[in-house]
């Protein structure tokens, strides 16, 4: 029977992914193709907010978990501890993603604004103000990140989670009516300051009453972000900014070689394959704040079970999802529907929903990892990030969507080897007690 907060989240993931398909319909239907591929290469370059948080939201979720979990503890020095540093954690994070709004505003919307202007020819439809729109829609949007991670790590997943579900279903709405209205590229600003106020409602006053006790609260003389955030923190955002690179660079890339038209298929096709991965990560991201509880008080075993039990259900999931998909996608082709044009021919959609599939396993590896406090995988998903720009550019420039979806999959098949190896003897050594993760430390 699966938990109420796992329920949220898989249905926030699935209606993002019916939702994302419902988009795809009224984008093919209410925009010409050329507008198509400025749409989803909005969404891309949008995307790029994760270079500026740094990877400090999950990072945030780990830290606050643990020292939640101290708070039971039996030593009143040790809960009195883990209280002021929750109270510092949480000042600490409102500031920090207030400066990141303001730099995703100012970051995005001017190098946004040269990218398009170096590669729209100039006949091409009018993007300037909806590009500046949507960006400011994803600072502020920005504004919620620590909040939905601090209720989070203190294991209130269910509010989170309903929370999302409400912004995903309110704003998938917001967003079709903009298309059906005529909006155009301004659906994305219109759907994100929907999500911003439907968030904001769906966690209701009790919770961020219960984040501003913390505000009121002394916090920890001895924090310090230099000595105990920014040590574990660049790993995290070299992960964050690696996994950008890995997915985001197929629609910006074929949008500057091959045109808005080619990029509006990969986009399509790519936000398709990625709700599935994230409706199928549900299984594992509810599970995340239990995690990094059962490994700040060694509970093992605990947390190996939980990890089986989210990683087989995480595949599972996105193993029907890929081929739910792309049987429709097949059947539409068959039927002569001109819909089924807008997506990636059958052969890259296959490769590209095997590749989603694959990760499925890393990211799994990844939040069990980090629920320590610790990212070992950092330098190979620096590595793979280092491959994946040049080669992704060079055969989406040679060969389009057929050679960046094939560099993909090759890349993602060759680094699960040395990820599972990586994953196995850190866990080993951890658990043994040879290496043994300081629940104090950030």
């Amino acid at each position: 029977m699966l938990e109420r907060a796992t329920l949220y989240a898989m249905a926030h993931r699935l209606s993002g992914s019916a939702g994302g398909l419902i988009t795809a319909v009224l984008v093919a239907t209410f925009l010409t193709s050329e507008l198509q591929g400025f749409y989803y290469t909005f969404l891309s370059l949008l995307a790029l907010q994760t270079f500026f948080e740094l990877g400090f939201g999950e990072l945030l979720q780990q830290s606050v978990s643990h020292e939640w979990a101290l708070r039971a503890s039996s030593n009143p020095v040790t809960r009195e501890r883990a209280c002021t540093r929750l109270a510092t954690l949480v000042r600490f994070s409102l500031v920090w993603y207030a400066v990141v709004a303001l730099v995703v505003v100012v970051g995005l919307g001017i190098g946004g604004s040269l990218y398009f202007r170096t590669f729209t020819a100039a006949d091409a439809p009018s993007w300037r103000l909806a590009w500046w729109v949507a960006v400011i829609a994803t600072g502020v949007s920005v504004l919620l990140v620590p909040v939905f991670a601090l209720l989070e790590g203190v294991n209130r997943v269910e509010t989170v989670h309903g929370a999302r579900l409400s912004q995903a279903i309110v704003s998938r709405v917001a967003g079709a009516l903009a298309i059906i209205g005529g909006a155009g590229l301004f659906t994305i600003a219109v759907a994100r300051w929907v999500s911003f106020a439907a968030g904001v409602l769906g966690l209701g006053r009790e919770n961020f009453l219960s984040i501003r006790t913390y505000l009121v609260r002394s916090s920890s003389d001895t924090f310090a972000w230099r000595r105990d955030i920014w040590p574990l923190q660049w790993k995290f955002a070299l992960s964050w900014l690696s996994g950008y690179f890995l997915y985001s660079l197929f629609t910006p890339i074929l949008f500057a070689f091959h045109g808005p038209e080619v990029a509006g298929r990969m986009g399509l096709t790519l936000t398709a394959a990625t709700a599935i991965s994230s409706a199928a990560f549900a299984a594992i991201a509810t599970k995340v704040p239990l995690l990094a509880i059962h490994a700040a008080t060694s509970a093992y075993r605990d947390m190996d079970a939980l990890f089986r039990r989210a990683t087989i259900s995480a595949l599972s999931l996105a193993s029907v999802g890929a081929a739910i998909f792309f049987g429709g996608l097949m059947a539409m082709r068959e039927l002569g529907l001109e819909m089924a044009t807008r997506f990636l021919p059958p052969l890259p959609t296959a490769l590209l929903l095997t590749a989603i599939v694959l990760q499925q396993v890393r990211f799994a590896m990844g939040s069990y990892l980090r629920a320590h406090k610790q990212e070992p995988l950092v330098l190979l998903s620096v590595l793979e990030a280092l491959i994946a720009i040049p080669l992704l550019t060079l055969l989406g420039r040679s060969f389009g969507a057929i050679g960046m979806v094939l560099g993909f999959l090759g890349l993602s098949t060759l680094t699960l080897g040395p990820a599972v190896f990586t994953f196995e003897h850190c866990r080993n050594l951890w658990h043994n007690g040879r290496v043994r993760t300081n629940a104090h430390t950030l």
